[in-house]
């Protein structure tokens, strides 16, 4: 209770510098348990953001931005990261979003009880652990947040308007692939599949996109993130990772997809397997291995040719009877 009336004394006095600085003095002296020295410089560095919202673009604005966020990091633990995230949004500064969530995630679980959790797939966890995960989950929010809002612009924006909300979409997602924060890596590749932009996370350079793939088809995932995998190991140049997936999606005993795919799936296996012998890849010298996927492909070939035959077959037959 004292604490919530602290904070909507001085949150009344913002704009304000004399009055704040004098009621945060005042506090400090006070009820120092209640009101710190780093909730004190939060408080001004609140102040500096609601200051530079008011301000045309300029470097003394960019200045007072990045001091801002440099005090609020200070005591990152102790902030209400969702309202703060607010206004760096609002003062278009939404890597200062990134840099705070993260910030925020490390400090909260720095003994990375949530990562080694997720890399050993446990189920169970203790309260620990489980603390530290949602203490983390809650500093990603922020992130996905400003993603949801700005994807909405992307949406429903046009001309510079929606020039501007996709700079600021890539910018997030590219400060946190470049992070070496791996379940933030997580959180925005869950982000980026749930909004259809897949191919961001295939083009991705981030160390962590490989195993987030790999645990999502470990998981039971569907062919679709197979699909995924083998694009990602292509993409990269891994041609042998590449045509072993897409040999064994082919070879799949599975109705999620035709005749038609698995010639498309033999085919393209071919192709990168045959770019692996060329690059004399390591993981592919086996010659035995294309001859198998040739094989394969020319009885697929056949198939397919001979369906579409007996296709036009029946048609032709319809048509005698009904003529």
């Amino acid at each position: 209770m004292c604490a919530d009336l602290i904070t909507c004394l001085v949150r009344h006095y913002l704009g304000d510098n004399a009055t704040t600085s004098a009621v945060c003095n005042q506090l400090r002296t006070t009820c120092p348990t209640l009101f710190s020295d780093e909730d004190a410089t939060a408080t001004r560095a609140t102040e500096m953001l609601e200051e530079a919202h008011l301000m045309e673009p300029c470097p003394t604005r960019t200045e007072l931005i990045d001091e801002a966020i440099r005090m609020l990091k200070v005591g990152v633990h102790k902030l209400n990261l969702p309202v703060i995230c607010q206004l760096l949004h609002e003062v278009d500064c939404v890597e200062g979003i990134v840099e705070l969530a993260l910030a925020r995630a490390e400090r909260s679980d720095p003994r990375m009880l949530a990562l080694i959790a997720y890399k050993s797939h446990s189920a169970e966890t203790d309260s620990l652990t489980q603390d530290a995960f949602n203490k983390r989950k809650s500093a990603y929010k922020c992130i996905t947040d400003a993603l949801d809002r700005i994807q909405a612009d992307v949406r429903t924006k046009s001309g510079i308007a929606l020039q501007s909300a996709v700079v600021s979409r890539d910018l997030i997602i590219n400060c946190v692939l470049r992070s070496k924060d791996e379940l933030a890596n997580v959180a925005v590749f869950k982000w980026l599949l749930a909004n259809q932009l897949s191919n961001v996370v295939v083009e991705s350079k981030s160390p962590f996109a490989e195993s987030f793939l790999h645990t999502l088809v470990e998981g039971g995932g569907a062919s679709s993130y197979l699909d995924l995998l083998w694009r990602f190991h292509e993409k990269n140049g891994n041609f042998a990772k590449a045509a072993k997936l897409l040999y064994s999606l082919a070879r799949r005993d599975t109705n999620a997809f035709d005749l038609r795919r698995r010639v498309a799936y033999l085919s393209q296996a071919s192709m990168c397997a045959k770019s692996a012998i060329s690059q004399q890849s390591d993981q592919l010298k086996d010659q035995n291995f294309i001859v198998a996927i040739q094989d394969e492909l020319d009885v697929a070939e056949i198939q397919l040719a001979t369906k579409f035959v007996s296709i036009d077959i029946h048609s032709c037959c319809n048509k005698f009877r009904i003529e």
